[in-house]
């Protein structure tokens, strides 16, 4: 049996999203991890409740739109 190599990181953005945390990232390969997470201020340990990877342009634009799509949403419900 053989054991995974993690991924080694070289760049990291983490934004803060209400109780959680978006996280960027991309390997030293070139992949593109993403993860939402619980945020650490909420005192327990970081867990992990999805995440994937954009590898090409065209998700990453997938992503970037949902995003989009739900800063309106929050925007709409506020006003």
């Amino acid at each position: 049996m053989s054991t995974a190599t993690p991924l080694a990181i070289v760049r990291r953005r983490a934004f803060p999203l209400g109780q959680l945390e978006l996280d960027l990232m991309q390997s030293a390969c070139g992949a593109r991890p993403w993860a939402l997470r619980t945020a650490p201020e909420m005192g327990a340990a970081c867990r992990v409740l999805t995440n994937g990877f954009c590898d090409s342009a065209a998700e990453r634009a997938e992503l970037a739109a949902q995003l989009r799509a739900l800063a309106d949403a929050v925007e709409a419900w506020v006003e």
